[in-house]
């Protein structure tokens, strides 16, 4: 086996590489509020003891919240990081998870309420603002709220340098005590580090793919979309995006599509983020109901719809589909009298779907005064052994009920007869079901 000798030149270069990586990739805070009690060096600033007012740490959640119910008095609450020394460093990435929920978005229009993000040059003496929930809004209202399930990454490339070796950050939520529903601010992660900064989804519409920007990031974004469950690696993937991009046009309209974002710096990766966009049939509804069909109405951006039916509880992938309904209804015909249906519909925008729409309808029952005579018929009768039918729909279902209200399923027809030789002599009443509709008639077993 040969001996490897390194040269003291080599020696040096593997040296200077690994300082160089270990450079790269400093982490001077990395907390996810993991413990059972706040991490030393952090602290709070309140102007309420009410710990439902004021920003408080809950191990079960693994997060620092602030939750304000409505007409809580005013607030001003700050938690605070301990004091770092960046004057080491060129440039430096805060990465956190602010996020933030309401019951209403009109409190969010009103500015009842606001959450920042925080920078002190000096220890805390003074403050400047960093990032405002106004930097951080999605157009996503899938759930009230701002922001929610976001990470972001921002340069701190201007505190750091000569003199920057008191660097503290802030998170400040704040309320005008006016809200008129919950408001809940949550503080999940905090990372300052060199490594390669991260970014999260920012909005998704049928035509742009929006994410959260970085400041003074000299690296790129890769994103990789395709239809909702995806496998990655065989979606579209789209490299090499400036870092100083925050969208991506699609190059044809998507009903529906997952979407995945990444960085890029200096050969790294971040990891992948997700988002997706569903477009969901609008204004769904019923009309000119009958006992045989029903018109279902909407409203979308695609020419073209799929729908699936069944009769209600069905599973889908089991019904009735029916595929590129051009324009904005359908009629369903062939339904059987007195009975609920389901059913789903979606964009369909040729090498994309939207997500799935659904509504119920029950169809009328056809009265027996519209039934001609020619249409339903049994005979003969009285009869003391064979109940004949004539219809002209297919019989669904058949009853026999005596006058006590005792009531017999008929499920075995021959020929459309039936059997009632085993019927005690005295009146009854048969009760028959067609696609047609019921048909209810006295006869006579003697």
């Amino acid at each position: 086996m040969k001996k490897l000798v390194l040269t003291k030149g080599f020696q040096f270069l593997v040296l200077m590489l690994l300082t160089n990586n270990f450079l790269n990739a400093q982490t001077l805070l990395d907390e996810k509020f993991e413990g059972t009690a706040m991490p030393a060096g952090w602290t709070f600033q309140s102007t309420t003891t009410d710990p439902n007012g004021t920003w408080t740490f809950y191990d079960q959640f693994d997060d620092v919240e602030v939750n304000c119910d409505p007409n809580t008095p005013p607030r001003n609450e700050w938690v605070i990081t301990p004091s770092y020394d960046l004057s080491s460093f060129s440039n430096i990435y805060l990465t956190v998870s602010p996020w933030m929920v309401s019951e209403n978005m009109a409190d969010f229009s009103n500015n009842t309420f606001d959450y920042k993000v925080l920078v002190s040059m000096d220890n805390g003496l003074n403050w400047f603002e960093f990032l405002s929930d106004n930097a951080l809004t999605t157009n996503d209202f899938t759930i009230t709220g701002f922001f929610y399930d976001k990470t972001i990454s921002a340069s701190l490339q201007g505190f750091c340098g000569p003199g920057m070796n008191n660097i503290k950050i802030a998170f400040q939520y704040t309320s005008t005590g006016t809200a008129t529903q919950y408001v809940g601010a949550y503080l999940m992660d905090v990372k300052l580090s060199t490594d390669v900064p991260v970014t999260t989804i920012r909005n998704t519409n049928l035509t742009e793919v929006t994410w959260f920007s970085i400041n003074n990031f000299p690296g790129t974004f890769e994103i990789e979309y395709g239809p909702f469950g995806f496998t990655q690696g065989t979606g579209t993937l789209v490299s090499g995006l400036s870092g100083s991009s925050s969208s991506y046009t699609l190059p044809s309209n998507l009903c529906g599509y997952d979407c995945y974002i990444r960085t890029n710096l200096n050969g790294a990766n971040s990891v992948w983020n997700k988002g997706s966009f569903g477009y969901y049939v609008q204004n769904l509804s019923n009309s000119n109901t009958t006992s045989t069909s029903n018109q279902i109405n909407w409203t979308g951006i695609s020419s073209n719809y799929d729908i699936e039916y069944g009769l209600n509880g069905f599973t889908q992938g089991t019904g009735t589909l029916i595929s590129n309904v051009p324009g904005f209804s359908y009629i369903l015909n062939g339904l059987t009298p007195n009975t609920t249906y389901k059913y789903y519909i979606r964009t369909n925008c040729g090498n994309s779907f939207g997500g799935w729409s659904q509504r119920t309808f029950t169809t009328t029952t056809l009265s027996v005064n519209n039934l001609t005579h020619e249409a339903f018929k049994i005979y003969p009768n009285p009869t003391n052994s064979i109940l004949n039918i004539k219809t002209q729909g297919i019989v669904l279902g058949v009853k026999i009920i005596d006058l006590a209200g005792r009531t017999t399923n008929i499920s075995n027809l021959n020929n459309n007869t039936i059997d009632v030789s085993s019927l005690s002599n005295g009146m009854y009443f048969v009760e028959i079901k067609t696609e047609n509709g019921s048909f209810k008639e006295k006869f006579i077993k003697e």
